[in-house]
């Protein structure tokens, strides 16, 4: 091949070469847009709650996985996350003539978890040190009550036990702090959509830590 003919070419080559190299670096930028970095947070909370007519003290690890955040250059900026959570909480009565002891397991999991970390450019952790949120799910309850009374036309004692099993939707909302990068605290409140003795409530005090990202 002639010297000219090679130097026309590289001479036609060199613009589509650059235009590939642009539209390269586009999708990598839209790509990386697209697609932040996930996390996965580990936690554990102490919960005060009621279930019924009945108050308890409870404890039950979480696991949340974030798996979508608005771009850093959005004006209004959120972060979605599915959240696994488990409450074990018990219960206990003793009198002369009666006794109850009530045993209530519950598995959440929060399929739309909302932190909302910027509205219209106002940065809630940096103005206010909180990020707010909102959450829904469902949640499966395993509920076991025992019970001892005395009889006095018989003078005998009897026990008697009763266990429910059900299903119900769950809405709640809270605030998280982040301590550092990775350790964050939350204050959170859920409750389900049922009534009478299988209402379930929740105000919890978190503490997570981000073994996979960092925590907002």
């Amino acid at each position: 091949m002639k010297p000219s003919a090679l130097l026309a070419l590289l001479l036609l080559a060199a613009p589509a070469a650059r235009a590939q190299d642009a539209q390269n670096a586009s999708e990598a930028a839209a790509e990386e847009e697209q697609e932040p970095p996930r996390t996965l947070e580990l936690g554990l909370k102490g919960s005060k709650g009621r279930e019924a007519n009945t108050s308890d003290f409870n404890w039950g690890p979480t696991a949340s996985l974030g798996i979508l955040t608005s771009p850093e250059n959005h004006l209004t900026r959120v972060k979605y996350e599915f959240e696994l959570n488990y409450d074990d909480a018990t219960s206990d009565f003793q009198s002369t003539l009666a006794s109850q002891s009530t045993r209530v397991r519950t598995l959440e999991f929060r399929y739309a978890k909302v932190h909302l970390l910027e509205l219209f450019g106002f940065d809630f952790k940096k103005r206010i040190l909180l990020v707010p949120y909102v959450s829904g799910g469902v949640q499966h309850v395993d509920s076991r009550e025992d019970t001892r009374n005395f009889d006095e036309e018989t003078g005998l004692f009897f026990s008697e036990s009763k266990r429910q099993r059900y299903w119900a939707a769950t809405f709640g909302f809270g605030a998280a702090i982040s301590l550092n990068k990775k350790v964050s605290l939350a204050l959170d409140y859920d409750q389900n959509a049922e009534r009478g003795d299988r209402k379930v409530t929740r105000l919890s005090f978190e503490l997570k830590y981000a073994v996979w990202g960092d925590a907002d």
